[in-house]
This record gives C-alpha cells, sequence and structure tokens, in this order.
C-alpha cells in the first residue's frame, strides 16, 4: 500500500498557516504599541514636566516582560503544542490590557 501525499493541499495549509502567524504577530504588536503609547500620553498629560522620563520609562517598561519570559515562553511552545500556547497568551494578553483600561477612565 503507498501513502500518496497531495503537495498542493499541504502546501495550502502551510501558507494558511503562516498568514494566521502574521496576522498574529501583527496585531499583537501594533496591539502592543498602542497601548505604550496611550499610557504614556495619558502619563505625559498628568505630568508634562516628566515627559523625557516617562518617555524613556515607558519603553523599558514594556520591554521588560519581553526580556523575563521570553526563555520560558520557548520552553512552553516547545513542552506545548504552539497554538495553544498562542491562544493561551493572547487571551492573557487581552486581560492584562483589560485590567489597564480603568485607568483610562479613571
Amino acid at each position: 500500500m503507498t501513502l500518496r501525499i497531495d503537495h498542493e493541499a499541504l502546501a495550502r495549509r502551510k501558507e494558511a498557516a503562516f498568514r494566521w502567524l502574521n496576522a498574529t504577530q501583527f496585531l499583537g504588536a501594533l496591539n502592543d504599541n498602542l497601548f505604550k503609547g496611550f499610557v504614556t500620553m495619558f502619563l505625559i498629560v498628568l505630568l508634562p514636566q516628566h515627559k523625557g522620563f516617562l518617555l524613556g520609562g515607558a519603553t523599558v517598561l514594556f520591554a521588560i516582560p519581553f526580556l523575563c519570559f521570553t526563555a520560558y515562553a520557548g520552553f512552553l511552545a516547545d513542552r506545548f503544542s504552539k497554538n495553544k500556547v498562542t491562544v493561551a497568551l493572547k487571551y492573557a494578553e487581552l486581560a492584562v490590557m483589560a485590567l489597564g483600561v480603568p485607568l483610562f477612565l479613571a
């Protein structure tokens, strides 16, 4: 018995998965940058005399999670399904962003 592989279907599936990965990365980066911009502008309105410090501090503050959790995220991606890890982390990111919304409404 020979196994027939439909190479075109396999290529279409890989291309579709790659598109979703690119969309996820783009929207995640957009979300991070917009949220950082909103937080920075909000703080500059509150404390205009410290805007240089606030801009630098916000950049460092938003970079710290990437530095701290990169190794752990790699461990999770190797141990579990990358799709499940990505979805779970996007939900966690959504929860963190939702916790930040009351700051703007206060």
